[in-house]
């Protein structure tokens, strides 16, 4: 739909209120949305071009030389060439911001390649890929290495931990997931000395190439596989193991965790020196495969209360260890956690219908046929235990799934009751 309003006629012929940058600017791009709502090209247009005037003229009250201008763009350009974004972005998320998390990803890589130099990695031994995930992922890039595997994400559920890394052999997890924050990228000595304290001695000629690694560990849309849990039972042992361990500004112990299928709910304790002891809540989506090409046995994907996870079937004995916090989006996962063990609970109690009762459902289902149907007769299933129902009029047998989310009561089969729905 196309309109026109009188907004940039009036500031065009009025611009004694324009008389700063922000507020020319201001009324220029209000113009030209003006414009573009009326459907009239913006270069023909003469309050545009006022108030193109009216913004240069504000431009040149009091600026300095276009020499002067221009060496000053220059160094500008030059201190955010050789500067680094990373500290910036850094603890916040880039999830649908493209032109940030390009950035940063494009960052990283630099600084992982620099950081590969440094530790005495050969270039041919290295690779570093990035996975940007989708728009609501923040991406990952990764330095693959057959001894070491560094991964930097601008955001994570724990203070200054941008950084994980683990000690690879012959390009397979062999080792507990460390942490550092991403200011240490950008200071290689500093990293030396935490991969030594943490995962021993790397970048000796000995090293392997990086090739074998791609084989043995794959990063994708933020999942983590590997060939094998590290000795450990079972996926929640492992995970257990990974949010538990000591380092010198704070600790973080799994104080109770639970798998609902494939999920892992964890209540996650952090000690820290300078801040108060906070539990949180871990979710982790966890895969397992045994036909893998690159034979992959295990992955995961982890996340924290904070992001607000879809997967929100916590236990209770878990959520009643987590202290309060102020995220929204914590607050309204444990609220629909919450709500889904009431609803759980409200369905155990629920009678379960046996062969031969009749159900009644509160609410109508509408069938192929146009009816609706409220009332059935419980059929047992010759292939399982969940129930089927036969249909009283037409005496056709169907499923009903996850009938036990509807609302319904049971009768006796001897029992006649009027039903006012089907008439």
């Amino acid at each position: 739909m196309l309109y026109d309003t009188h907004y940039r006629h009036n500031e065009a012929l009025s611009p004694d209120a324009l008389g700063t940058l922000p507020a020319a600017l201001h009324a220029l791009n209000a113009g030209v949305d003006d414009c573009w709502r009326a459907g009239k090209p913006i270069d023909r247009d003469a309050s545009i071009l006022l108030l193109i005037r009216n913004l240069a003229s504000v431009a040149e009250r009091g600026a300095a030389s276009t020499n002067e201008l221009r060496l000053g763009c220059a160094e500008d350009w030059g201190t955010v060439v050789t500067g680094s974004a990373l500290l910036d972005i850094a603890g916040n998320s880039v999830a649908g911001d493209g032109a940030a998390k390009r950035t940063f990803h494009r960052q990283a890589r630099l600084a992982l390649a620099s950081l590969a130099e440094a530790i005495g990695f050969e270039a041919h031994d290295v690779r570093i890929d990035t996975d940007m995930g989708g728009i609501a992922d923040d991406g990952t890039t990764e330095l693959c290495h057959a001894d070491l595997s560094i991964r930097v994400r601008p955001h994570s559920f724990l203070p200054d931990s941008e950084i994980t890394f683990n000690r690879c052999r012959g390009g397979e997890h062999a080792g507990p997931v460390q942490r550092a924050p991403i200011a240490e990228l950008l200071d290689a000595a500093t990293f030396q000395r935490r991969l030594t304290a943490t995962v021993g001695d790397v970048g000796a000629p000995r090293l392997a190439a990086a090739a074998s690694s791609s084989r043995h560990r794959r990063l994708i849309m933020g999942w983590l596989f590997m060939r094998d849990m590290g000795g450990h039972a079972s996926a929640r042992s492992y995970l257990d193991n990974q949010f538990t361990y000591q380092r010198d500004t704070h600790r973080l112990t799994v104080l109770a965790s639970a798998m609902v299928g494939s999920t892992y709910y964890a209540a996650c304790e952090r000690l820290a020196d300078d801040a108060e002891r906070i539990v949180f809540g871990i979710v982790c989506l966890t895969k397992t495969s045994t036909g893998a090409r690159d034979g992959c046995t295990f992955g995961y994907k982890h996340m924290d209360e904070t992001v607000g996870p879809n997967e929100s079937e916590c236990p209770a004995a878990i959520l009643d260890e987590l202290t309060a916090t102020d995220s929204k989006y914590a607050l309204a996962w444990r609220a629909r956690c919450r709500a889904n063990l009431l609803a759980k609970k409200l369905d155990r109690a629920k009678p379960t219908p046996k062969p031969g009762q009749i159900i009644i459902f509160d609410e109508p289902m509408r069938f192929s046929d146009g009816s609706d149907r409220s009332r059935f007769e419980v059929v047992a299933n010759p292939k399982g235990k969940t129930p089927l129902f036969r249909d009283p009029e037409s005496r056709a047998i169907c499923r009903i799934p996850a009938f036990r989310k509807r609302a319904y009561r049971i009768v006796h089969a001897a029992i006649i009751v009027r039903d006012t729905t089907n008439g």
